[in-house]
């Protein structure tokens, strides 16, 4: 997991009152770049027969749901400029 236990407990202490959904965190820009530095550190691991892949496929699946878990405890939302809400579809769960 990429939060730290102290991080953690600490964004849940802060929350404790709140129901955690999974609220889009990722722009468009964000995204792009996600899925193009994703689909580049798989192809490197395939070739050379590497683990850190695995690198590009947690980056390529947080772009594809737009949520990254790291940016909680930093209030990170690199979504809020985007047009439209930062959602369109709502794929991700957030309600838009």
């Amino acid at each position: 997991m990429l939060l730290t236990n102290k991080a953690f407990l600490f964004y849940n202490n802060q929350n404790q009152n709140k129901e955690f959904t999974m609220k889009c965190n990722i722009g468009k820009t964000d995204k792009m770049i996600r899925s193009i530095a994703g689909v580049a550190i798989i192809i490197v691991g395939v070739i050379y027969s590497s683990w850190f892949g695995l690198i590009g496929v947690v980056l390529l699946g947080t772009a594809l749901v737009r949520f990254c878990p790291a940016y909680l405890p930093f209030s990170i939302d690199t979504s809020k400029g985007d047009e439209g809400g930062s959602c369109g579809g709502g794929g991700c769960g957030c309600g838009k």
